[in-house]
């Protein structure tokens, strides 16, 4: 048996199994050498390829999930897509992205005019491929954090316009080609933007509609993947590429698809572990170095246009540079993200190979050019993300990676909203586990509720698992709720604790004066209690209402910190009141207080309060940041008169009581209270 009887691999399962085995082993390796796993993989598919070492063959099954997996790097950069940076940095979006298709598409064609001789409409063809880019480096931008950055707002809208010119001037060259002289530009441009308004109009309200009927996670990816290839397939009626599709499906729907959510984890399993690799490899097979000894002019023609096209690529990036004052690692971002060719280009060189516009020559030298300038792309970026790493200027939370939480669960209920809130204040890539607490009272039917309780940490166990958070679990059986709480957020050295609300009827005095003032003095730590209506990726409006705190005596920062974190990870715009010098304050915090995501409102008349609460829907948050020092009967009037206008909110909207981390304050004993059973009733219902 030789060589030739083995290889290149026809069965499907063989060929499954060669694949998997290179998409688990060459990340390794590239990672130990310090090597982009991007550019491994695609090295790879040259090797294993039919124009390398023949290994497998390009059969269609292959390049099926490449494309499924090209529209995942689209659909992630939509997802990752900061909406509010990209509509502030439009401008410069659309500039960038008209710049980087109008200077490669000029200096390409003109090279291939003057120094190939090509036809008028080859060039335009090449023009056009070395116009528009792909974004290939993306997964380096989103692996290391960095997708809420201003130059990759500015690269994605570049992205999205490059392409968009691109595809108008194909679509005038193919019409021209088939002896369309009735192609009409404006009627493109029409389609493109009645295909627009029909996803932003009906997308949103289809997602809001499903999340809130369908409590399955499960049934929520497949609903999302759903969207993804309707919107794509859309787009290529229309005759758009799918990737645009993609694209917009993902910048939609990314409102209601929270980064540290189980669905993104979901999402990102599938996309990041199969898809993606496969397009990557699919990509290096495509590359056909086997003729280039026999004919020297692809090499001269890939030569030339990956020159002339990184100059062009590079000249924009630094004009944006040097007008939006940018660092250079920025500039590198840009750079590296624009680079590259893939998807776009091999659409539209094979779109030109079919019509006899674009001969063998070109296409093998335009295959070159993808292979080279996706290396060169992830070079480029990951080198300006280390460089921005280093240079301690990225976004970071205040929360520190030892930092614990504690979340007390008590029903069914309330287990999906904590645990939902929990997974979404929780520090990127911690290996801290969070807690969940179940507190079982001693009694007559003892048994029972500790079997409820190992009901409903295992449910919560699982929401964690989804969303790869580490969690650990602890049925306790106490004499006190409020005792039991503290002794646990001891034990594990919690310095955050979590509580569910009981529902708007059940906030009654009793909730009050035995169960929240009974906590609230007894620690000094940071207590969130939270009541929610909707599902967290649902919340439209946070309103924050902070009260007069102590700023020296509190950690007011780190429970902003909670609210920007909230803010950002479901997209939604929040508002805070306060009093003047508050809400100074709060502009003082950062970058996310004084974007357009938060407004600052200083109010001073009380019955400004009433107002704030005849605005709520049932669709929002409310929050109150809260003093709990021993304070004055007057100070304490209105504590409670803020408390008892609480259940009286018309709407029923979402509540957090926010009760920053204290120090220097006098804790008062926790004792036991004599409703405890009630109280556990109440809590759990």
């Amino acid at each position: 048996m030789n060589w030739n009887d083995i290889f290149p691999i026809t069965d499907t399962i063989w060929a499954s199994f060669l694949v998997l085995s290179v998409i688990m082993l060459v990340p390794s390796l590239t990672s130990r050498i310090r090597f982009p796993q991007i550019a491994g993989l695609i090295i790879t598919g040259v090797l294993i390829g039919e124009n390398g070492l023949g290994l497998i063959e390009n059969h269609g099954d292959i390049q099926f999930f490449s494309r499924i997996g090209l529209l995942f790097i689209m659909f992630f950069a939509g997802l990752e897509t900061d909406i509010e940076e990209m509509r502030k940095n439009k401008f410069w979006g659309i500039l960038f992205g008209f710049l980087t298709f109008a200077v490669p598409f000029v200096l390409c064609m003109t090279v291939c005019t003057l120094l190939f001789g090509f036809s008028r409409e080859m060039s335009l063809v090449i023009g056009c491929i070395m116009g528009s880019h792909t974004l290939i480096s993306f997964p380096v931008i989103s692996h290391k954090g960095l997708s809420s950055l201003k130059s990759v707002a500015i690269s994605l809208t570049g992205a999205l316009m490059a392409i968009l010119l691109a595809l108008i001037v194909f679509a005038y060259v193919q019409a021209e080609a088939k002896g369309n002289e009735g192609f009409n530009p404006l009627l493109f441009l029409l389609k493109i933007a009645l295909y627009t308004f029909v996803i932003i109009f009906f997308y949103p309200r289809l997602a809001r509609s499903f999340f809130k009927k369908v409590n399955n996670s499960f049934s929520h990816c497949l609903f999302v993947l759903i969207l993804l290839f309707l919107s794509t397939g859309l787009a290529s009626t229309i005759g758009l590429e799918g990737i645009l599709g993609a694209f917009l499906a993902g910048l939609v729907l990314g409102r209601y698809i929270p980064s540290t959510s189980p669905l993104m984890v979901r999402l990102d399993f599938i996309g990041n572990t199969f898809f993606i690799p496969i397009f990557l490899l699919y990509t290096g097979m495509l590359t056909d170095i086997s003729n280039v000894h026999d004919n020297l002019n692809i090499l001269y023609l890939s030569g030339l246009l990956l020159l002339a096209g990184t100059l062009a690529k590079w000249l924009p990036s630094f004009i944006i540079q040097k007008c939006c004052k940018l660092a250079r690692h920025d500039r590198m971002i840009l750079f590296g993200l624009s680079e590259s060719h893939a998807a776009g280009a091999l659409a539209i060189a094979m779109g030109g190979y079919n019509l006899g516009i674009v001969d063998g020559t070109a296409i093998s030298a335009i295959i070159l050019v993808v292979l080279f300038s996706c290396l060169l792309s992830n070079f480029i970026t990951e080198r300006g993300a280390d460089l921005l790493l280093k240079s301690g200027t990225s976004d970071s939370s205040l929360y520190s990676q030892q930092e614990r939480q504690l979340v007390c669960l008590s029903g069914e209920a309330t287990t999906q909203p904590l645990m939902d809130t929990a997974i979404a204040l929780r520090p990127t890539r911690s290996k801290t586990e969070t807690v969940g607490l179940y507190v079982t009272v001693g009694g007559e039917h003892i048994s029972k509720y500790i079997s409820e309780g190992r009901h409903i940490l295992s449910e919560a166990s699982s929401i964690a698992a989804s969303a790869d958070m580490p969690f650990i679990t602890q049925n306790r059986v106490g004499t006190s709720i409020p005792a039991s709480i503290l002794h646990s957020a001891d034990e594990y050295s919690a310095t955050d604790i979590i509580v569910g609300l009981p529902p708007k009827h059940n906030l009654t005095g009793l909730f009050y004066e035995s169960f929240l003032t009974t906590l609230t003095a007894g620690t000094s730590r940071q207590l969130i209690f939270l009541r929610l209506t909707v599902p967290l990726s649902m919340t439209r409006r946070i309103t924050v209402l902070i009260q007069d705190i102590s700023i020296a005596q509190c950690r007011l920062d780190k429970s902003l910190d909670v609210i920007r974190r909230l803010g950002t990870q479901i997209g939604c715009h929040v508002e805070f009141f306060g009093k003047p010098d508050m809400m100074d304050y709060v502009k003082d915090q950062g970058k996310f207080f004084n974007s357009n995501l938060a407004k600052c409102s200083p109010i001073n008349d009380p019955e400004d309060i009433k107002l704030i609460f005849g605005n709520l829907n049932d669709d929002h948050l409310f929050v109150t940041i809260r003093n709990r020092e021993a304070i004055t009967s007057q100070q304490e009037a209105t504590l409670v008169s803020i408390y008892k206008s609480l259940p009286a909110i018309k709407s029923d909207c979402g509540i957090m009581l926010l009760y920053p981390e204290t120090a220097g304050i006098e804790l008062k004993p926790v004792s036991s209270v004599r409703t405890e059973r009630d109280m556990l009733k109440m809590l759990r219902i």
